[in-house]
């Protein structure tokens, strides 16, 4: 019979798809001893498997992924700035990207000063003051734009601009270019 690492690569090598739990459970030792040997041997340590979807909505695994996903797209802010950049300054870089849009389009625009204010920022387009709420998104690889909802904010602005990593912003409702004016 072969020893335990002989077997781990054969099982490796037979079923790339299993994950390293399922190997170990095959070969009767750890993950993470299987792990280990995988890696000595060159050989992936990643299975193709499964994964761990579907997840039920509402369960605690499926608010761990979230929390988890949400997690990576802030980190591809950082990554895009080159620089670490905590929650309160990608915050203030996403308000102050809108700004310049808003203001580039001919708007007047009042930026909160504290946080706890009933929206970031105050716009005045067109005779119409609207609430505004910023927030950090991010596209996914389909091109879909994701963002955290803050259920609290229900009600709280009329308008939310979502940033995404590259800087490109969009409005729900869409906010219309102003009319010209002098300045």
């Amino acid at each position: 019979m072969k020893n335990k690492a002989e077997q781990i690569v054969a099982i490796r090598q037979a079923s790339p798809e299993l994950t390293l739990q399922a190997i170990g459970k095959q070969s009767g030792v750890s993950r993470e001893y299987v792990r280990q040997v995988l890696k000595k041997a060159g050989l992936p340590t990643k299975g193709k498997g499964p994964g761990r979807w579907p997840r039920k909505p509402g369960s605690v695994e499926m608010a761990r992924a979230k929390q988890k996903a949400w997690n990576r797209s802030t980190q591809s802010w950082s990554r895009q700035a080159q620089v670490q950049l905590g929650n309160g300054d990608i915050a203030t870089v996403t308000e102050l990207l809108v700004c310049a849009d808003l203001v580039k389009r001919g708007h007047d625009v009042y930026r909160a000063v504290n946080h706890d204010s009933p929206a970031d920022l105050v716009v005045y387009a067109n005779g119409v003051s609207m609430r505004v709420e910023v927030k950090a998104a991010r596209v996914s690889s389909t091109g879909t734009w994701c963002c955290r909802q803050d259920q609290r904010q229900n009600g709280r602005h009329d308008v939310i601009a979502w940033v995404a990593p590259d800087g490109s912003i969009r409005y729900r409702p869409e906010i219309q270019y102003s009319v010209s004016k002098k300045r």
